[in-house]
């Protein structure tokens, strides 16, 4: 997809049209946003390229907010799938667990670990509980018995209205201030493809990272580690369908010093492949690839953030608030 096309597309986000797309195809919040699309891309000469079956309705896209279930209680040692969330948000997922130094650390979205992954500074207070705070109903009165980690490192989310000006973007701007023009040259924004952090596991608190949430339920002693490891679930739309950013090919990027613990990962999936997540509140699921390569507007409480290069499923996967931060693998019988 070339520059001009994308940033056309992502004007018709910003306008409230759409809520993304890839080059398959485009996604609007409802029904009623279909007619306008379709108008838009027609008028803008891609009547050819996006056409009606193009034009797919998933509802509003929105990083996961918490609602209550399994996996809420207390668990030692640690293991994927159950609660954690920062002292002062509510509640997400453990997603893995990785290295560094002989240190072990907990992986999940920034927005589970950080209460404001938009700050490039790491928070007042670095303490991790499990459960997360809400599962606690916030009992800061025993707070030494859940604090299980410190957050170590977030990749900062940046907002979707966020518009970083080049040099020459600026200096063009100042010329047409001068001749009065009210039209000005902006800079993309600023992708997002992560929304991911680390916490370092206090010592003395152990972890599974054999298993997972799902297999400690049903006692079924299944061995987590023949999985392979393709990111973390971290929004949902309010149909179901799940948002995954690609872990293992931005792992490195990212986390560089940081070895995950997956034996098996793997970077890219494709449309129609089966995944399987294990989160907090809905438990193991699994559902289907419906767009490997996806930009989406996410919102994130008061704002948004713009992310490329995300994995979204169909509504099978059934994501729900306090999922987020799910690790998700290819997918095998549960």
């Amino acid at each position: 997809m070339d520059r001009v096309t994308k940033e056309f597309l992502k004007e018709l986000v910003l306008k409230g049209i759409i809520v993304g797309f890839s080059e398959k195809r485009i996604y609007v919040e409802s029904e009623e946003n279909v007619k306008a699309a379709l108008a838009a891309v027609r008028s803008f000469g891609l009547g050819d390229v996006y056409k009606e079956k193009d034009v797919a309705v998933i509802g509003k896209v929105r990083a996961l907010g918490t609602q209550e279930n399994f996996r809420t209680r207390k668990w030692r040692p640690l293991m994927m799938g159950i609660s954690v969330g920062h002292r002062e948000i509510t509640a997400g997922t453990i997603g893995g667990f990785a290295y560094k130094n002989g240190e072990k650390y907990i992986v999940s979205n920034a927005h589970v670990l950080h209460p404001w992954p938009f700050m490039a500074q790491a928070p007042y207070s670095r303490r991790v509980w499990q459960p997360g705070p809400y599962d606690t109903r916030w009992d800061y009165e025993h707070e030494t018995d859940y604090w299980v980690a410190d957050y170590a490192y977030h990749v900062r989310i940046h907002s979707m209205y966020e518009y970083p000006e080049c040099p020459v973007s600026r200096a063009v701007n100042t010329v047409y201030r001068a001749l009065g023009r009210k039209s000005r040259v902006r800079a993309l924004q600023v992708p997002n493809y992560v929304d991911l952090a680390v916490a370092r596991v206090l010592e003395g608190v152990g972890i599974v990272n054999n298993t997972y949430a799902y297999a400690v339920e049903k006692n079924a002693g299944f061995d987590a580690s023949r999985l392979t490891f393709v990111g973390n679930l971290f929004a949902g739309s309010s149909a179901g369908h799940a948002v995954i950013c690609k872990t293992a090919k931005y792992w490195k990027q990212y986390f560089a010093g940081y070895d995950l613990m997956f034996p098996s990962t793997q970077a890219e999936v494709a449309p129609g492949q089966r995944l399987k997540k294990d989160g907090r509140t809905s438990g193991a699921t699994v559902g289907t690839v419906w767009d490997e390569s996806a930009s989406l507007a996410v919102g994130y409480w008061l704002d948004v953030a713009w992310f490329e290069d995300v994995v979204l499923t169909h509504e099978d996967m059934g994501a729900k608030g306090g999922d987020s931060g799910s690790p998700v693998f290819l997918a095998e019988p549960l």
